[in-house]
């Protein structure tokens, strides 16, 4: 590995793991990468998530995948998304797999295109690809470069969304013990004031909620903002150690 992959290896992992925005990284990964590869090609991401695409990169990559949305064919980034290969498009004035998809690029400027794949347990979840404006833009050097990059950055993405997934569910979970603790109270004025048990209390809020087509939780907040004359006061959680702070 040549001293130029091997910095930019180290800026990559600074980069996807302390940044919070898989989009924004996914642009600074772009350019990073095009200054570590062979030629200084101009770099493509994309990366598929719970059904969305995160697009970035040091070309208008979005234009040509919305563009691909209104077409048939696969084309090269999105087959190596869903196959997990490699793809190799060395002249694409030659190249008939992806007519449409093709004649895209073409009109952006592109001649030849490969990409590889960026895999998270076994699984390819998005595709490195580069692009040049002549034919035949990426001898071995460039190809074995790629695979070394892409390899390093679907190890990076899993610990950057490993951490991601972490964060959110440590934000869902605060979401329910506080509309929790919101009901709790609620309970407990409807039970000082109907002098009733916890489960009757239960039942009366959940039958308003039913009849007025309004959360629990919100019904539950509407009631004790009624009483007190303030809305619920926030729940504070004394972060865990080890979570990433969003």
């Amino acid at each position: 590995m040549t001293d130029e992959l091997a910095a930019g290896m180290s800026r990559l992992a600074g980069l996807l793991l302390a940044s919070g925005d898989l989009t924004d990284s996914l642009a600074e990964v772009g350019a990073i990468v095009t200054r570590m590869l062979p030629g200084k090609p101009m770099v493509g991401i994309i990366v598929v998530r719970a059904g969305a695409e995160f697009v970035g990169g040091t070309v208008d990559l979005r234009r040509t995948v919305l563009a691909e949305n209104r077409i048939r064919d696969l084309g090269p980034a999105r087959q190596t998304v869903a196959t997990g290969l490699a793809v190799s498009a060395p002249d694409l004035d030659l190249e008939r797999r992806w007519p449409d998809h093709t004649k895209q690029l073409r009109i952006q400027g592109i001649r030849s295109v490969f990409t590889q794949p960026l895999v998270i347990e076994s699984a390819p979840v998005g595709a490195l690809v580069l692009y040049a404006t002549e034919p035949n833009g990426f001898g071995t050097a460039a190809r074995h470069a790629a695979e070394l990059t892409a390899d390093h950055i679907g190890v990076l993405l899993t610990l950057a969304l490993t951490a991601a997934d972490r964060a959110e569910q440590t934000e869902q979970l605060h979401a329910a013990l506080a509309s929790r603790s919101t009901i709790d109270q609620a309970l407990g004025i409807m039970m000082a004031r109907f002098r009733c048990s916890r489960d009757d209390a239960f039942d009366r809020l959940r039958g308003i909620s039913q009849h007025r087509n309004v959360k629990v939780a919100a019904l539950a907040a509407e009631i004790i903002e009624a009483v007190t004359g303030n809305p619920p006061g926030p729940v504070h959680f004394e972060h865990p150690r080890g979570l990433p702070r969003r």
